[in-house]
């Protein structure tokens, strides 16, 4: 199982980092949304794999899916 750590350094390969958003280089679903697959076999969306590194879990109530460019 990798760690989060490493989690965190193939989520950051996938990033180009601009000063007002984040560009997503990664794989993209049908949708239009980044995927990246954590550590633990989870595939999910890429925005919402950093929130909850970053932040915590998602509040309850919380619309999804959430749109690019729609504040959090």
């Amino acid at each position: 199982m990798r760690t989060a750590v490493a989690d965190r350094w193939r989520f950051d390969r996938k990033v180009v980092w601009s000063p007002t958003c984040l560009w997503w280089v990664g794989a993209i679903a049908d949708d239009g949304y980044g995927r990246f697959a954590a550590g633990t076999g989870r595939v999910m969306s890429a925005h919402r794999w950093l929130w909850e590194q970053d932040v915590g879990p998602l509040p309850a109530g919380v619309p999804g899916p959430l749109r690019p460019g729609t504040p959090w």
